[in-house]
């Protein structure tokens, strides 16, 4: 790794899947940039209390980091439907309003990439499945120049960028 990246390990945790790396830029400042993993289970920890305490955790990361510096982006799965979450019967709404909440209130802006998930199961049902649960996070416009996603169907997760 060069001298204008490095991992911030202060921001990290073992309780949750985020990797946290600083990006010195041309004018002398910063940026902190987040890749995010939102676990169902870690660990055994599965029920919906153990996602809000990994939730609370992550929320804990962010706002340390946009203290630090304005320049903050977090990319990531974040297995929850940013098209079905204003809905009120959504199961995850607990989970998702407590980070849509934090999310705002430190700052960041979500970029809408649309569906990005794509079950290659049926459900019981017979329904396949089809979510936005792929999200980045910008607290600058600046740092972004283009986002979106690519439409390569090698996995049930469509790469975004």
């Amino acid at each position: 790794m060069n001298d204008q990246v490095k991992i911030r390990l202060d921001l990290v945790s073992k309780s949750i899947a985020s990797i946290w790396l600083q990006i010195s830029t041309p004018n002398g400042g910063k940026a902190l940039v987040c890749g995010h993993y939102r676990e169902w289970d870690h660990c055994g920890k599965k029920l919906l209390s153990d996602q809000q305490d990994r939730m609370t955790l992550f929320i804990q990361q962010i706002q340390t980091a946009t203290d630090e510096t304005k320049n903050v982006l977090a990319i990531g799965d974040f297995n929850m439907c940013s098209e079905r979450w204003h809905e009120p019967n959504y199961r995850l709404k607990s989970i998702s309003d407590t980070w849509r909440e934090s999310a705002v209130s430190c700052g960041l802006k979500l970029l809408h990439i649309g569906k990005t998930y794509f079950s290659d199961h049926a459900t019981t049902s017979g329904e396949y499945i089809h979510s936005a649960l792929d999200h980045i996070y910008c607290s600058n416009d600046t740092l972004i120049k283009k986002h979106g996603k690519l439409d390569i169907a090698a996995m049930d997760h469509y790469p975004i960028f």
